[in-house]
């Protein structure tokens, strides 16, 4: 006999943002959904195997709460802690599942600097899709680069939020110069009202229309990030991003103004 799980609660929605239409409701019970299953599926397998393996997680890092993280508990197991989503499903099987594991140590600041090397040098998908390459050729684009890629979060695609965030530790070494210093400087520069300026960017949009997005330069805790913002949320719910889509920034100049393209490598449109 399958395995039931149980239906969405009033309860398991609270706290989210109101829905504006029927399609909001959609996509917020969808992620809503996906969390608990994917919670419920770690719980099994840690309840499985925890009468065997004791598990101790070395867990330093502050930053994941909330809703980014799974809180995993089991009768037989000595430590209770928590988790993030991004480290723990790609881990868990190999470093969980391992009788041989006795009081293994997750290092997750490791895998948090391996993580970061490959979204700055790679692996990542380097050849433009044909359509949006011949799209920039047929703009005269040149100077065509990769900046950045990585995986949405749901912060990337909330309205409350209203912006996609590209942290400049995990711009790629070669696409460093994708701004021109000017551009660099304006990003810096704040108005009497102590507002961040913003550069008015063309972009090509995962489904191939063009619009227009700010971008802007702010700091977050010890973190400076680009953000794609002012109408983000309208090209989100448009090119339907979800949360875990793998997404690629690519530069490019027309006549030495900056644009945009933002590809969707999880969805084809």
């Amino acid at each position: 006999m399958g395995k039931v799980h149980r239906h969405l609660t009033e309860k398991d929605l609270q706290g989210k943002s109101k829905p504006r239409d029927i399609f909001d409701s959609l996509v917020i019970a969808a992620q809503v959904a996906r969390k608990i299953y994917i919670a419920e599926e770690l719980q099994e397998e840690k309840q499985q195997r925890c009468s065997n393996t004791t598990i101790k997680f070395n867990i330093r890092d502050k930053r994941c709460s909330g809703e980014k993280s799974i809180l995993l508990e089991g009768e037989n197991c000595q430590d209770t802690t928590y988790i993030c989503n991004e480290g723990f499903m790609k881990r868990s099987r190999m470093d969980v599942g391992s009788s041989s594991s006795q009081n293994s140590s997750v290092k997750v600041n490791n895998a948090k600097k391996k993580r970061k090397t490959n979204m700055i040098n790679g692996p990542v998908q380097q050849t433009l899709k044909p359509e949006f390459l011949n799209r920039i050729q047929n703009m005269g684009g040149t100077d065509i680069k990769l900046v950045i890629e990585k995986d949405l979060f749901d912060s990337d695609i909330a309205q409350r939020e209203n912006r996609f965030s590209i942290p400049l530790n995990q711009v790629r070494e070669d696409a460093q110069d994708f701004l021109t210093e000017d551009e660099k400087n304006t990003l810096e520069k704040r108005t009497e009202r102590n507002r961040v300026f913003t550069l008015e960017v063309p972009l090509i949009e995962p489904n191939l229309q063009m619009t227009v997005i700010k971008l802007r330069k702010w700091k977050m805790k010890k973190v400076y990030l680009y953000l794609l913002s002012g109408k983000w949320y309208q090209i989100a719910r448009r090119n339907v991003l979800e949360e875990g889509n793998t997404m690629q920034v690519w530069s490019f100049r027309v006549q030495e103004q900056l644009h945009l393209a933002l590809v969707n490598l999880s969805k084809d449109y």
